[in-house]
């Protein structure tokens, strides 16, 4: 999951969208607020 945020070159601001909460978008979610983005869950 850090894969996907470290090649999206994820910076402080930047919007990210994650499509589904099961066990990889929450992943996904939990290892981007690291990288301070504004997040929007769908």
């Amino acid at each position: 999951m850090k894969g996907g945020v470290l090649n999206g070159a994820v910076k402080p601001g930047d919007t990210m969208a994650i499509v589904g909460a099961g066990p990889v978008g929450m992943s996904v979610l939990l290892t981007a607020q690291f990288y301070s983005p504004s997040l929007k869950s769908l």
